[in-house]
C-alpha cells in the first residue's frame, strides 16, 4: 500500500523570492527549479551511477508566468518534466506532485 515518505518535508512560505533562496541557502539545500527553457535539464527516472539526491528545496511556477527571473538566477539546476502528446505545460498543482513523485522514486532508486 502506498504511503508518503518524507518526514523531512518542509513547507514554508516567504513574502520575497529574495528571502526564500537566502532560507534555502542558510539550511544547505540546492535551489532546483521548474523551467521550459534550453537551459534546463529532464527530470527523468535515476541513472545508474548518479549521486544521491542532496538537500533541495523545490520552486514550481505557474503555468501561465512560471518561475521568477531571481528564481532563475540563483537556481543550482533548472529541470523540466519531459511530456508526451499535445500538452506544453501543466497546472501547477499537477506538475508539483509529478516533480515530488519523481524526486522521492529517484531517492528511493538510489538507496
Amino acid at each position: 500500500r502506498p504511503h508518503l515518505r518524507a518526514p523531512r518535508l518542509d513547507v514554508r512560505v516567504f513574502r520575497t523570492a529574495s528571502e526564500c533562496i537566502a532560507a534555502a541557502k542558510a539550511d544547505g539545500r540546492q535551489l532546483w527549479v521548474t523551467d521550459l527553457s534550453q537551459e534546463a535539464a529532464p527530470l527523468c527516472a535515476h541513472a545508474a551511477g548518479e549521486p544521491a539526491l542532496p538537500r533541495l528545496a523545490v520552486v514550481v511556477g505557474s503555468e501561465g508566468a512560471g518561475v521568477s527571473k531571481t528564481m532563475l538566477a540563483a537556481a543550482d539546476r533548472r529541470v523540466f518534466l519531459p511530456m508526451c502528446g499535445f500538452t506544453e505545460s501543466l497546472n501547477v498543482s499537477v506538475a508539483a506532485a509529478l516533480v515530488l513523485q519523481r524526486l522521492l522514486d529517484r531517492r528511493d532508486a538510489s538507496g
